[in-house]
């Protein structure tokens, strides 16, 4: 297991860790997954969801699709 940079955040991706805390956020991607690096079908639902990471921006917004995507605290 990894720690992120904060060392707030435990990861099995030494990329994952690299990534977390240090300039990009983590974001839930429901039926749309393009460019999402882990997926999931879920069977008794029949949902397709996905987690990636995206820039954090001066703004504090993550780049995501208004209604696709949701930001994910690891906390």
């Amino acid at each position: 297991m990894y720690r992120c940079k904060s060392g707030k955040h435990w990861w099995l991706s030494k990329e994952d860790a690299e990534k977390c805390c240090n300039g990009y956020r983590r974001v839930l991607c429901i039926g749309d997954i393009q460019g999402c690096d882990r997926t999931v079908y879920e069977d008794e639902t029949e949902t397709m969801y996905g987690y990636k990471w995206v820039p954090i921006f001066s703004d504090g917004n993550a780049d995501k699709k208004k209604g696709s995507s949701f930001t994910l605290s690891p906390e």
